[in-house]
């Protein structure tokens, strides 16, 4: 239960995990499925929010509610019979700044694919900036016009996506897609964790900022960084009192950043942190007492991480654990091969953006975000 202080659950975040929950029980269309009074007791969401979860994923025909009759799986939902093998190989790419600062550890990832996509090989690859394109040149041209391969991107180049694009290989973006790229996606709002951030720090009685974030910027950091900003300048902070520093996911480094930033005459009162990396280095400082200040110092993490326990740090994490996250890559990834098409055009369900949820600090339970402010 949220208080007054903190953010309430939404209708697409309910909706988002119905629709996980469909897809777990293995169901399909015409399927008898739980009545809205048995959702909102195993989801622990009020009565009220969970009918309308429900009719909006019933004007989407991915249920159909029956007066006394109860709720169904709708013509729309797509449940793919995972013993199915779509792939012989699975091509997990990311990049390599990313595999530094992830919550989780690629073995994670390939034991999660290897459950969701049953008997097919699970490779990653770590693309290092200055040799990403020879290497996925040299990878697409060897699987050639292979549909029994295929691709997931996390937070790769425009480059790097716009080559896979042309190549017609079967393949999903994890993380933001740039605008003139045609491939399905699955993304994190990045809008509400900048905005977020912002307005915790905020609420802390913070008015000088540090917004720490990778050395290299993709897409879906301009979403955050533009929200963040947007939030402090509404709330009249200015200009000169928000220092942004693009970092390497370096350990050491970081840390002389931080003490760089913290030794002017003005220094900032909180640390806007783009993932939990960067988050725990600052948290680690201040509770050394490395950071040459007595004053507070609030410290927020915007990694939308899976919500794998608690930090000693306030965190924007995901509303889906890592599980429900590539459940629905390849769910995405089955809709390629069972169209068994070259068509790039990508359909509105194809495009899943996550919702976020804010967790303070040392609580193990997130509460989740609205469409307006928390």
């Amino acid at each position: 239960m949220s208080n007054g202080n903190l953010p309430l659950t939404t209708i697409e975040t309910v909706a988002a995990r119905l629709e996980c929950d469909i897809h777990q029980r293995g169901l399909r269309p015409g399927d008898r499925y739980l009545t809205a009074a048995e959702a909102s007791e195993l989801f622990e969401v009020k009565s009220m929010t969970m009918h309308r979860a429900m009719s909006a994923l019933a004007g989407r025909d991915m249920l159909v509610r029956k007066r006394n009759r109860g709720t169904f799986v709708g013509p729309k939902f797509n449940n793919f019979n995972h013993s199915h093998q779509a792939f012989d190989v699975l091509h997990v790419v990311m990049a390599i700044d990313y595999h530094r600062t992830q919550n989780f550890s690629s073995d994670m990832l390939v034991d999660e694919f290897s459950k969701a996509i049953p008997g097919a090989a699970i490779q990653v690859h770590h693309l290092i900036e200055n040799g990403a394109l020879r290497y996925i040149d040299r990878l697409i041209e060897r699987l050639g016009t292979s549909k029994r391969e295929g691709f997931v991107l996390i937070r790769c180049t425009r480059e790097v996506q716009h080559r896979v694009h042309e190549s017609s290989l079967p393949a999903v973006v994890f993380g933001h897609v740039y605008p003139d790229i045609c491939l399905p996606c699955i993304s994190h709002d990045q809008e509400s964790v900048g905005r977020t951030m912002a307005e915790y720090a905020l609420k802390q009685g913070a008015r000088r900022f540090a917004l720490f974030t990778h050395a290299r910027w993709r897409y879906g950091d301009h979403k955050m960084i533009d929200a963040a900003t947007a939030t402090l300048g509404a709330a009249g902070v200015q200009l000169d009192a928000v220092k942004i520093r693009s970092v390497a996911p370096e350990r050491e480094v970081v840390r002389e950043v931080v003490r760089e930033t913290l030794v002017c005459n003005e220094p900032p009162d909180a640390f806007l942190c783009r993932s939990d990396f960067y988050a725990h280095v600052v948290s680690e400082l201040i509770r050394k007492g490395e950071t040459g200040s007595q004053a507070k110092i609030c410290v927020v993490s915007g990694s939308h991480s899976p919500p794998d326990g608690a930090a000693p740090f306030a965190r924007v994490v995901s509303s889906l654990s890592l599980t429900e996250q590539v459940d629905h890559i390849t769910k995405l990834l089955n809709q390629l091969t069972s169209a068994g098409s070259t068509s790039r055009r990508v359909d509105a369900d194809q495009i899943v953006v996550i919702p976020v949820e804010f967790q303070s600090p040392a609580l193990t339970s997130p509460c989740m975000l609205q469409d307006e402010a928390p």
